[in-house]
Formats: C-alpha cells, sequence, structure tokens
C-alpha cells in the first residue's frame, strides 16, 4: 500500500467521525495534529483537500511527506484495521474502511453471519472522490458482549479476500504474482496465513513468509521450521531481520518491586538475535524454496543508523548466511 492509499483511507474513516483525530508523523520530525476542533493545526477537511490533490496528475506528492498516520480520539484502534467507538446510550459501534466499490462491500456485508438474538445495523459511507467507503457496524443492544467485535472481523476479512482475488484477476493480465507479508494484525499466525491464501485461491497469489513475525508470537525452533513446512509452496519470497529482546519492567513501592511488561524489541545483526534462523533456512531447503532471500534494517539497529553501521551490519549479514546456506 502507498502512502497516498494510507492517507485516502485514513480521511474516508475519520472525516465522516466527528470526534475522531488524526496524528500526522512527518518525514522531518514534525507532528501535525488533525481533527473536527478549532484547536486542530489542521482540519479533516483540509487533509482530504491535500490527499486529493496528491492525487491528482503532474501533482507534488504530498502524502510521501507524512511517515506514519496515528488515528485516536473518539476511534481507538482494535487492531487489524478496525476500531472501537462509543456513542450515545453506550452503543458499540466498529470503523473500518476499504477500497472496494460500495456495492461489493453492501454484498460482503450481507454474507456475514449474523448472531441469534442481537440486533446490529451497518452504514457504509462512500467518498467517491477518495475512491474509498467508511464502514460503520453499531450494536443496537446492550451489553453488545464480544460478538460485535467478531462481526467486524469477518466483515474484514471477507472484504481483504475480495481485494486480494481482484488483485490478483488484474495482476495476472501482466503476468505478476502477488505476495502477501506476515507483517500486519490480520492473519498474523502462520496457520491463519495459509486460511487467508487458501480463501483466496488464486495461483497468483503467494506468501512472503518472514521469520520474525511467527518468533514474536512465541513460535521459534522446532515449530517455526513445522510452519514453513506447513506453508510449503505458498512462500514466494522472504525477508529477513533479526531481533533482541530487552525486558521492561515498572517498579511499585507498594509491593518493593518490579512488575514486568511487555518486552521492548532492536534489531541486531543477524544471528545475533533470538530468531532460530537455522531452524527456518533448514526447512525452506526441505520445501525446496529457490525464491528471494531480502535483508532488511528498517528499524531501531544496534550500533546505530551511520551508514558505516549500516555496511558493517549488511555484510554480517552476507558472511553469516553464505554459511548457513551451504
Amino acid at each position: 500500500m502507498t502512502d497516498l492509499d494510507r492517507l485516502r483511507l485514513a480521511v474516508a474513516m475519520t472525516h465522516p467521525v466527528p470526534d475522531a483525530s488524526l496524528v500526522l508523523h512527518c518525514a522531518n520530525g514534525q507532528r501535525i495534529r488533525v481533527g473536527h476542533h478549532p484547536l486542530a493545526e489542521l482540519s479533516v477537511c483540509q487533509l482530504r483537500r491535500v490527499a486529493l490533490a496528491s492525487a491528482g496528475p503532474d501533482q507534488p506528492p504530498w502524502s510521501g511527506l507524512v511517515l506514519d498516520i496515528e488515528i485516536g480520539g473518539g476511534l481507538v484502534d482494535l487492531g487489524g484495521g478496525i476500531y472501537r467507538r462509543r456513542v450515545e446510550r453506550g452503543h458499540e459501534q466498529r470503523w473500518f474502511a476499504s477500497f472496494l466499490h460500495p456495492d461489493r462491500v453492501a454484498t460482503l456485508l450481507g454474507e456475514v453471519p449474523e448472531p441469534a438474538g442481537v440486533r446490529f445495523q451497518a452504514r457504509l459511507l462512500p467518498d467517491a472522490d477518495l475512491g474509498a467507503v467508511a464502514v460503520c457496524l453499531e450494536a443496537l443492544d446492550q451489553p453488545s458482549g464480544g460478538w460485535i467485535d467478531g462481526v467486524a472481523f469477518d466483515a474484514q476479512w471477507a472484504i481483504v479476500v475480495q481485494g486480494l482475488k481482484l488483485a490478483a484477476k488484474k495482476a495476472a493480465e501482466y503476468g505478476v504474482t502477488l505476495v502477501v507479508q506476515n507483517h500486519h494484525d490480520l492473519a498474523i499466525h502462520p496457520d491463519a496465513q495459509r486460511w487467508l491464501l487458501q480463501e483466496v485461491a488464486e495461483p497468483n497469489v503467494k506468501a512472503a513468509f518472514d521469520a520474525w513475525s511467527p518468533a514474536l508470537l512465541g513460535i521459534n525452533g522446532a515449530e517455526l521450521a513445522a510452519a514453513v513446512k506447513k506453508m510449503g509452496p505458498l512462500i514466494a519470497y522472504t525477508t529477513v531481520a533479526d531481533y533482541a529482546k530487552h525486558p521492561r519492567a515498572r517498579y511499585s513501592a507498594q509491593l518493593t518491586n518490579y512488575i514486568r511488561q511487555d518486552d521492548i524489541v532492536r534489531a541486531v545483526a543477524f544471528g545475533d538475535g533470538f530468531i532460530d534462523y537455522k531452524a527456518f533456512f533448514d526447512a525452506m531447503k526441505a520445501i525446496g524454496y529457490r525464491g528471494y532471500v531480502a535483508y532488511e534494517m528498517c528499524e531501531v539497529l544496534e550500533g546505530g543508523g551511520s551508514i558505516e553501521n549500516l555496511d558493517a551490519t549488511a555484510r554480517t549479514f552476507l558472511a553469516r548466511f553464505r554459511e548457513m546456506s551451504r
């Protein structure tokens, strides 16, 4: 997804939500607060005009100046592109956005299984200029329990499957294979990723299967090798990155002790981290993988971000990978 695509989806979803806000993290280090309230540095309507201008021919790529978009305010990120919103009377809403045509989205929503004995409504808010549609699912009964999350997940899953199918058919006209990388919240577990690809069922949609995502979920060593073998011929690409876990804790004066928190993860040279790449690549050999192996340094890296350190770390990868692949 391009920078412009991310911006279009973010604006399409937040534009109709009066208490939504965004923070734009820019390449120059600036943070721009966007919202519907008068204290915002930029209104959502103004950001919408920026997105439309970026999409025009012979226009400067303004969207490329934005490194990351943080959606907040009344919208709470639940992962997988789904956001929670609470409205009057305590009703729960789930919001997400799509580039599919609203008619296709409506059809897919109609096919989502509806929990027995509950009521909800779905609203589609298309923005023809942005080429996107925002979807709002609202629970009409209280308490809504967890079923509204299940409905939202099934709807988002169906939209992703349909989008991949359409993209695959267009790509096939040019002899192009699409690879779905295991980097995001939806279908991040190897079994879920394999299920997704099997549901798409297009011969030119494969997996860009990386080791670090499963390893962060606790799938490492023999279990990681088993995941590779299970994915088998669906794998068409892989990218290597190695990481070390740094434990974190918060001191409690009342307990006179430290309370463990989630680890922070930092990039290290290939072979210095916790990921069992020997098991991973032994399994790749076993399934007969003959595709590309990329190497990336895209997170906070041990030794810093100087060209000298990047070059040295890349050379370390080449030397160690060459030895491992013999």
